[in-house]
């Protein structure tokens, strides 16, 4: 788990750096894009912020699976990990400080992007794989209080949706950050986020 952790955390810098070239320049070159991005500085920041926040997590069980906590490196180690790797991410995703400009990306910038996105993808499953996966499998297998409250009543069911969003968001959105970043402000992709953690809460809680 430890290993898997750290694969996580390593993969998205270079796919972070490889993609940045051919997105900036994408975004450059379109009026439609470029107005999005000037528009869209809270809300990068709020999903850098969230992006923080799951390579903290990762990071701590990373740290807390290869040592022992009380003699080892501790959350020292865990936050600069985790900001090392939120840096990297965040300079290739902060399009709010593109230059408007003439021209796409070369063709040399496209398949690095390519690489970059193989890295970004294989490091998001992971993530699945290894944290939301077992976190729903456990809710759907019945066990503890949340699937049986939510599935209880309508009220349940409202309340823990809405309950699980955040954790959803956290391990859904964040490893795929530069998947969102370029149209984060079209309605579409709030739309299929939205349709997709609806069927994940109701296969956990009664499917």
């Amino acid at each position: 788990m430890g290993l898997l952790m750290l694969a996580i955390m390593a993969l998205q810098i270079p796919g972070a750096l490889l993609k940045r070239e051919a997105l900036h320049a994408r975004v450059a070159s379109s009026p439609q894009l470029h107005g999005q991005a000037i528009r869209s500085v809270t809300l990068i920041g709020w999903l850098i912020a969230l992006f923080w926040l799951m390579t903290t997590f990762t990071g701590l069980t990373a740290v807390t699976a290869l040592t022992n906590w009380s003699a080892g490196p501790g959350m020292g180690t865990t936050l600069v990990l985790a900001s090392i790797t939120t840096a990297a991410v965040g300079y290739a995703a902060w399009l709010p400080g593109v230059e408007r400009e003439q021209g796409a990306g070369s063709s040399s910038d496209i398949d690095r992007e390519r690489i970059g996105d193989a890295l970004l993808m294989i490091a998001a499953l992971l993530v699945m794989y290894t944290i939301w996966q077992p976190f729903s499998a456990e809710i759907m297998a019945g066990e503890g209080h949340i699937r049986r409250e939510a599935s209880g009543s309508v009220g349940g069911t409202i309340a823990y949706t809405i309950v699980i969003a955040f954790p959803f968001a956290l391990f859904y959105i964040a490893p795929r950050l530069l998947f969102f970043i370029e149209d984060a402000r079209a309605v579409g992709t709030w739309i299929r986020f939205a349709i997709i953690y609806l069927f994940a809460a109701w296969r956990m809680f009664f499917g």
